[in-house]
């Protein structure tokens, strides 16, 4: 049974796939992990990249290259993963982000399976700009009233306070795979992360 279903959304991110890609190789768990990757008809070596590390691990990838563009179409890309995925949960992180904790997804799936109203599990991540680290990035900073919701300390969210937060690192996130039932307009929002944090949120907390 796949506990885990890795959606990476790719386009253009040739300088940045290859350390995504060995972020999710990176993972030690004690469950099955599946990788599922969109690239979105890139036009630099992304597709290429990620072709070499699938013939190297063809048993760990499911890929999809498009031949066009499908976010320049409307097309919400991101279900294109989620429907296919057949984890218990999902755990998010873009062609152009990566994890450096070998264990992010166990601490993840360890809290959720133990907290089963917990429907989505988020931590603090940093900014790198020319190979350098930078601030924690776990709330907006020219929102200081939001910073007393922000802490170093776990802690929990309900659906309210969570958008009251303001910014959750896409690259965080783990959530349960509950979308059979979801409502239309998660595909019609223009605030997808947002969104999505609302939805599965109001299901449980965070």
């Amino acid at each position: 049974m796949v506990m885990v279903s890795i959606n990476c959304i790719t386009y253009n991110h040739e300088k940045y796939i290859a350390q995504a890609i060995e972020g999710f190789l990176l993972q030690r768990t004690n469950f099955e992990v599946e990788i599922l990757i969109h690239d979105d008809a890139s036009t630099d070596r992304t597709a290429d990249i990620i072709r070499e590390y699938v013939q190297k691990y063809p048993e760990k990838f499911n890929v999809i290259y498009q031949t066009e563009n499908q976010y320049s179409k409307g097309v919400f890309i991101a279900r294109l993963n989620e429907e296919r995925a057949r984890g218990k949960y999902i755990a998010v992180c873009e062609g152009d982000d990566y994890w450096t904790d070998p264990y992010k997804i166990q601490k993840q799936v360890d809290y959720m399976e133990a907290n089963p109203d917990c429907t989505l599990c988020f931590h603090d991540a940093y900014v790198e700009t020319g190979g350098k680290l930078h601030t924690n990035w776990h709330v907006i900073p020219w929102m200081p009233e939001n910073r007393k919701l922000a802490s170093s300390v776990p802690r929990t969210y309900d659906a309210g306070e969570l958008q009251l937060l303001g910014f959750v690192p896409t690259m965080s996130m783990l959530y349960v795979n509950d979308f059979h039932d979801a409502p239309r307009w998660l595909e019609e929002t223009p605030a997808r992360d947002a969104s999505i944090r609302l939805y599965i949120t109001s299901r449980g907390y965070a």
